[in-house]
Formats: C-alpha cells, structure tokens, sequence
C-alpha cells in the first residue's frame, strides 16, 4: 500500500467515522446506553463482561507492547537481529496506547456513569479524570490494534475474521456494562485498526532495523 492510498483511505475512514459518531452523540448513545444497560444490569453477563475489562485492559495491552519491544532490543543488542514480529507487534501496541490515551484526555468526554449519577453528557476537555475519559474506548482500541496487528503477523486467512470477532466481543463488553457509548467503541474501533495500518507502514518504509530471516 502507497503512502498515498494509506491516507486516502484513513481520510475517508474518518470522515464516515465521525458522521457516524455525531449521529450517535447527538441522538442514539444515550437512549441506547439506557436501552442496553437495562436488561443486563446486576446479571452474570455483566458480571462477565467485567471480568472481560480487567483481562483485556488497556494497561495489560501495554505490558504486553512494552515486553515485545524490550525483547526486540534485547535481540538488536545482543544477536543483531530485529525479530518482526515482536518488533512490529510491539510498536502496534505502544502507538495504539498512545495515541488512545492522547485522544481521551484531549476530548475528555463525560462517561455513562456521569449521566446516570450527575446528568451530565458531552465533552469537557483536557482532562486526565477516568470518568472524563470516555471516548475512544480504550479496550476496544487496544483489542483491535492487538489482535489485527496479531493476525497481520501470524498471516492465516482464518485468523484474521476470528481475532476480530473477540475484539467486537471486548468492545460490546464495554456497551453492556455502560463504561461506554457507542460512539466511544466505534470511535475506538477506527483508532485501532488505523493506527495498525500506519505503524506497520512507517516500519516498512523507515525503519533501519534488520531482521532475522526466521521473523
């Protein structure tokens, strides 16, 4: 993929990302937040699901980055050799954390929670306060940035739709327990996929590193 079509795409991603997004925070995420919360609150489900958020946490996603890329540069370092995979992995991971993490304090939108304690919806800004940060969902950006970096290593056509599916299953996790809008998820979704897309560009193109034959 050319530089040139990478943002093409990324651009036209966006743009129907964010009209999808302001049609839902202006007239469904909440009516739906209400809608899905109802039925599954003080259930198993949603017991399940937060156990989900504590096993697919961004800060675990984190870990896991920061690991792989200490074990490239222990490979670099002491064999010469840069192992793909974890190179490349690591580097999804780490910018997907990132760049997340900068877009929720930057925007600093009201979670659920707010609503249903203080009323209170919308955005404040810059803000590092947990229930300010709601948008983009950080486990459904790192779940998509993992598992379809993941699958872009391991390179099985059979993978791929199946990683997927689990990241969908983090993010709805997310809307269940009412950590998330909608908004935040599909938000999230974008911001992980794309940033997977770019990473793995930048590497291929500009990265002086080389690689062991076996990555």
């Amino acid at each position: 993929m050319t530089l040139k079509t990478l943002t093409r795409n990324s651009l036209i991603g966006l743009a129907l990302v964010i009209i999808v997004y302001a049609l839902f925070y202006l007239w469904l995420d909440i009516p739906l937040m209400y809608f899905i919360r109802a039925p599954f609150a003080g259930t198993f489900i949603a017991q399940l699901c937060n156990i989900i958020g504590l096993v697919a946490s961004p800060m675990l996603w984190f870990i896991i980055g920061v690991i792989a890329l200490m074990y490239t540069g222990y490979q670099f370092k002491n064999k010469q050799t840069c192992p793909a995979f974890t190179l490349y992995w690591g580097c999804d991971i780490v910018a997907a954390f990132i760049l997340t993490t900068a877009l929720k304090i930057i925007l600093a939108r009201y979670r659920p929670i707010e609503l249903l304690d203080d009323n209170l919806y919308g955005f404040h800004f810059f803000s590092m306060q947990h229930d300010l940060n709601s948008t983009p969902s950080g486990h459904t950006t790192m779940a998509f940035a993992g598992l379809f970096g993941l699958a872009r290593r391991l390179k099985k056509s059979w993978l791929t739709p199946l990683l997927m599916i689990v990241a969908v299953l983090i993010a709805l996790s997310r809307i269940i327990v009412a950590d998330h809008y909608i908004s935040d998820v599909i938000l999230g979704g974008y911001v992980g996929l794309t940033s997977v897309y770019w990473v793995d560009f930048i590497l291929d193109h500009y990265c002086p590193c080389p690689r062991s034959a076996s990555s």
